[in-house]
């Protein structure tokens, strides 16, 4: 496959899906440049920079949801946004002010940013949408830094790769 774009900014890159995809188009693109940022607010996140620091991936500590934080990343021709709040339960026993000033201001700063820069934008949604009862019917291992599934053929939707469009909704 061609890649018709060389420089990648993946903001929330330090998250599960951002840092899973900084990595995979790193490896099927090795000489792209692909910088990631994160405010690594979500715990665990600061686990993923090893990594991305092994496969030649830049990292920045940066904040979607301060403009200032984003003007120090440098240019990318493609802007592929992971950084959501992905809980929905975010804010509900409490102040709702970071997940509206992530989700929402946060991608304003950010198509603001593309905008400036003539960049490319691709959104990504990371909110769950699978019930929880099915999820937590599904059989995992602990690593340890993560956790990996056991694979199991018989569940519609469901691969050693995990979770695919295939999976069902029914219950969410």
């Amino acid at each position: 496959m061609q890649l018709k774009h060389n420089s990648f900014l993946i903001p929330g890159g330090a998250g599960f899906v951002g840092s899973s995809l900084a990595l995979g188009l790193k490896k099927r693109f090795p000489d792209s440049k692909i910088t990631v940022c994160d405010n690594l607010k979500r715990r665990g996140s600061e686990l993923s920079l090893p990594r991305l620091k092994a496969a030649n991936i830049d990292f920045l500590h940066a904040d979607v949801r301060n403009m200032s934080d984003l003007n120090d990343c440098p240019e990318a021709e493609v802007l592929i946004d992971c950084s959501a709040e992905p809980s929905v339960q975010s804010g509900a026993n409490g102040s709702p002010r970071y997940v509206i000033e992530t989700n929402l201001l946060g991608t304003m700063n950010l198509l603001e940013w593309s905008r400036q820069r003539s960049s490319k934008f691709i959104f990504l949604s990371t909110s769950r949408v699978y019930p929880i009862e099915t999820l937590n019917d599904l059989l995992y291992k602990e690593n340890d830094t993560c956790y990996e599934w056991e694979y199991s053929n018989d569940i519609k939707g469901f691969s050693s790769l995990g979770i695919n469009e295939e999976y069902s909704t029914i219950g969410a």
